[in-house]
């Protein structure tokens, strides 16, 4: 798969690495292009953040930072509604006998 020019490879790299030692299931080939898509908005020190957190607080998916400034106002409307899919989506995969549409909250 050929991932945006602009993803930060390294911390994709170890997010994957994470799920994998997590034993999670794997990402199909569409969550995979929607989060690299999404993540790559990011400046490269943002994304490696993202990645960071979710792994140090032992989450499951990718979130934007909270602190998002007032720069990246426009960006955050579009981040935000290419997240709900990804909760989505990750919901489905976890979850498909449910129908949920949002992720459930995780210890």
């Amino acid at each position: 798969m050929e991932y945006p020019a602009k993803l930060n490879k390294e911390s994709w790299e170890s997010y994957i690495q994470y799920r994998a030692e997590q034993k999670m299931r794997k990402l199909k080939e569409m969550s995979i292009k929607r989060v690299t898509e999404w993540l790559a908005n990011y400046e490269m020190d943002t994304q490696a953040d993202i990645v960071e957190t979710t792994i140090r607080n032992g989450w499951i998916g990718l979130f934007p930072p909270k602190n998002i400034g007032r720069k990246h106002e426009a960006h955050s409307r579009i981040d935000n509604s290419a997240v709900a899919r990804v909760h989505r989506a990750t919901a489905a995969i976890l979850e498909p006998e449910s129908g949920c549409e949002i992720m459930a909250d995780y210890d």
